[in-house]
């Protein structure tokens, strides 16, 4: 599996979160092995078989489905929530995933989320439309507990890096919160409450298994393409 994490921003982890574990382990009445132990324990029960979602809004949905092509930050200006800038996206993934600044679209991952985030906090500014991925998309999805462009930029940086879906550690959990003491995904991921995926090679629509309409059913052409693309309909009292 290629690694995608920059390898100076790893070596730095290596260096900031054995003292940070230590920490949290102190705070939780635990040594540090014990620590440890339950910490990974929790983030492979959180993330295996978890499925991936992605939000967005109407508008971005029907174009996805007219053109086939989903398009990332880099394309549309904006986060479907206009909560970050292009400009920090770009020096983020620099800094954290190795991807030049002036690298196109193509090559940046499509943020998603996992199941077991906090579907009425935070997450819910990207969109009121909800897309389910089918399993095969964990092949080339990376994840952190947290979001990628707060890693660095809150609280003078979070200790963590995105690791591989199928390969879950701790290392994708931020040293400053206490993991192994949590009691759910979204407890151990911060104030957004949302573990972030990271979606490489692009996303075609049959990568997309199911979707959920949270707020309003969709215009007759939005259902429409939706009808088109196969996708099953899931009521909204299921995305929890």
């Amino acid at each position: 599996m290629i690694e995608r994490v920059n390898p100076e921003w790893l070596h730095m982890l290596g260096l900031r979160a054995p003292a940070m574990r230590k920490a949290r382990a102190r705070d939780a009445g635990m040594d540090v092995d014990a620590y440890l132990e339950n910490a990974e324990r929790n983030v492979r029960c959180w993330v295996e078989g978890s499925p991936i979602r992605i939000r967005l809004g109407p508008e971005s949905l029907a174009s996805y489905l007219r053109t086939g092509r989903y398009e990332v930050m880099a394309t549309t200006g904006a986060s479907s929530g206009d909560l970050k800038t292009v400009e920090t996206r770009h020096a983020v993934e620099e800094q954290i995933l190795g991807i030049a600044l002036n690298a196109p679209a193509s090559s940046r991952p499509i943020s998603g989320y996992l199941r077991g985030s906090d579907e009425t906090g935070a997450v819910t500014r990207y969109g009121p439309i909800v897309l389910e991925l089918g399993e095969h998309v964990r092949s080339r999805a990376w994840f952190l507990l947290g979001d990628l462009v707060d890693t660095p930029q809150l609280g003078g940086g979070q200790v963590l890096a995105p690791r591989p879906l199928l390969k879950p550690t701790i290392e994708a959990a931020s040293g400053r919160y206490d993991v192994a003491s949590a009691a759910s995904l979204a407890d151990a991921c911060g104030p957004h409450r949302y573990a972030e995926v990271l979606i490489f090679d692009g996303l075609s629509p049959t990568d997309v298994v199911s979707v959920t309409y949270t707020e309003r059913p969709p215009t007759q052409e939005l259902g429409e393409l939706v009808a088109d693309a196969g996708w099953a309909l899931k009521p909204p009292e299921q995305v929890v």
